[in-house]
């Protein structure tokens, strides 16, 4: 059982070396990957993918904009959210997110796969992002409809 935690904790410093954080911090459980690791969506997709390879973990059922609504938000969006967000709360939501810890990665290698409560997700979905067809690629277009701004 441990055995599953240390490894873990190795494949994350192995991530991590380039970061700024010194390799010696201790990992816990309880750290997230896009607060604490200060990983952005794009780094977090393929740091998931590489571990769902290396562990054998079926990723079906992940989903990097529920962990990080920003990750599909257009750069207005979030600017806009970033701006309501003393004043609301379900903004303060779209840019906080939601927890994606180590533990919950090393629940899912004991598994062999991420569950995503489909209900709880689909209750606390705010935001419907427009289809994009690459999230981390910048667009020369800015010719958007605003049907999907936040208000």
């Amino acid at each position: 059982m441990n055995d599953t935690w240390l490894d873990l904790a190795r494949f994350i410093r192995e991530m991590r070396t380039p970061a700024g954080l010194p390799l010696d911090d201790k990992l816990t459980r309880d750290m997230d990957l896009y607060h604490d690791l200060d990983w952005e969506p794009a780094k977090i997709v393929e740091v998931m993918q590489a571990w769902a390879d290396r562990f054998h973990v079926d990723l079906r059922d992940f989903d990097v904009a529920y962990h990080v609504p920003s990750a599909n938000m257009r750069k207005r969006d979030i600017v806009v959210a970033a701006l309501k967000s003393p004043f609301s709360a379900s903004a303060r939501e779209l840019l906080g997110g939601r927890s994606l810890t180590l533990g919950m990665l090393e629940e899912a290698m004991k598994r062999g796969a991420w569950k995503q409560d489909k209900k709880r997700q689909l209750r606390s979905s705010r935001y419907t992002a427009p289809p994009r067809p690459n999230a981390y690629s910048c667009s020369a277009s800015s010719t958007r409809s605003n049907s999907n701004d936040l208000s």
